[in-house]
């Protein structure tokens, strides 16, 4: 693993030579998405291992499904040196812009997780999709896991916290007012006979508990993209609060925030450096 590396976190980078170690250790004579996947699920600190197991994918699932995807191969006579396959090579190319569009600075576990699932085509995203991990599902989760260091498991308790950090984030915009659990708003016609249905016919007591019952029935019908608004509203606080802090009292000099000083769990900076784009 050479200079092409040079922006792969030390987790990211130690992701590849794990790779390297499963292809040898399943007999192939090549370095593939799938074996860059149980390299993922092998390296257990980094945020692409913890997004997996946070969908039931630890070492062994993901094992057992290279193993029944693609099996073993022959042994080989003379031991050689293994070379990224073309889809591995795209995925790594996909990883650079998930990382770019996250404005990372960095190639971490989460963008090899994710330009793996992109290379639809790969036996990565073979294993992963049949386990049940699909790019849309894992970005999300990277996202909150970004932002908040929580996994799915307590995303209620996150979108909590989400809502009081309103009031009370430090250097964050104030609250245009307080936050209560009565709200006033005019409704249509049709919104109000809906609401008058669910009174006469006994279903709702009363008209605000027959169109608080409609939102909590319009949110859990659509929860896949509140959990998307939820992360994304997450990850613009976030950014904010890292904007503040770099242009907190001034020093005469401009600071490049470095992923050990952003909150995220699997980021590290190589060689210190730090840089807009992938070279």
């Amino acid at each position: 693993m050479s200079g092409k590396f040079e922006l792969f976190t030390d987790r990211a980078r130690k992701v590849m030579t794990l790779a390297d170690e499963e292809a040898r250790g399943f007999d192939h004579n090549y370095i593939g998405t799938e074996h860059i996947v149980l390299g993922l699920v092998r390296e257990r600190d980094g945020l692409a291992a913890r997004v997996l197991l946070s969908f039931g994918v630890g070492e062994q699932e993901a094992r057992d499904a290279v193993t029944y995807v693609v099996g073993r191969g022959e042994p080989m006579a003379v031991e050689q040196q293994r070379h990224l396959t073309e889809r591995a090579k795209r995925a790594l190319g996909l990883a650079v812009e998930e990382a770019q569009q996250l404005n990372h600075h960095y190639i971490g576990t989460e963008h090899l997780l994710l330009g793996i699932l992109r290379e639809e085509e790969s036996l990565g995203t073979r294993v992963l999709e049949g386990l049940g991990v699909t790019v849309e599902k894992a970005r999300v989760e990277i996202v909150l896991l970004l932002a908040t260091g929580k996994p799915r498991g307590v995303r209620r308790a996150i979108q909590a916290a989400i809502a009081r950090r309103r009031a009370g984030s430090e250097g964050g915009p104030a609250a245009a007012e307080p936050r209560g659990n009565v709200i006033t708003c005019r409704v249509t016609d049709r919104d109000l006979d809906a609401i008058d249905a669910l009174v006469e016919s006994g279903i709702r007591t009363t008209r605000s508990d027959a169109a608080s019952w409609l939102i909590s029935t319009g949110i859990e019908a659509h929860q896949e993209l509140f959990d998307k608004l939820y992360a994304t509203i997450a990850q613009i606080r976030q950014l904010r609060a890292e904007a503040q802090e770099l242009v907190g009292p001034s020093t005469g000099e401009t600071a490049i925030a470095s992923p050990e000083s952003a909150s995220a769990p699997d980021t590290e900076n190589p060689g210190g450096k730090a840089s807009s784009k992938a070279e």
